[in-house]
């Protein structure tokens, strides 16, 4: 009887987890849709931006397949992205991202009344 009880905590710990990993996978694809808006916005290289989307395709696809070199799937867009956008592109869209985090902080922190005024 006593080996079937869990701590309480247990749950909740579980819970927070995999709270933790939902909060990254969505930061993620956040950081992705910049990326993409800022290879967007880059003149010199207007072909990037469909590499990169292939390559999310791509690894997604090897992913859904059981290719060991798509697990975990942020892990393998991440590498192969950073490889072929380059340091450049990769900080810009780092920076932007760091802008809008802040920017969305800020909003929270405003009472209902003024974020509906800014809309």
């Amino acid at each position: 009887l006593s080996s079937t009880v869990r701590p309480a905590t247990t749950g909740s710990a579980s819970t927070q987890r995999v709270q933790q990993e939902t909060i990254q996978k969505k930061r993620f694809l956040l950081f992705i849709r910049i990326l993409f808006k800022s290879l967007d916005q880059s003149e010199e290289d207007s072909e990037l931006r469909e590499i990169a989307k292939n390559i999310v395709s791509d690894c997604t696809r090897r992913n859904r397949l059981g290719d060991p070199e798509c697990k975990p799937l942020m892990d393998a867009v991440d590498k192969r992205l950073r490889r072929h956008v380059g340091e450049t592109h990769w900080r810009r869209a780092h920076l932007y991202m760091q802008h809008y985090m802040r920017r969305e902080a800020a909003r929270e922190r405003l009472p209902q009344a003024q974020r509906i005024a800014m809309v």
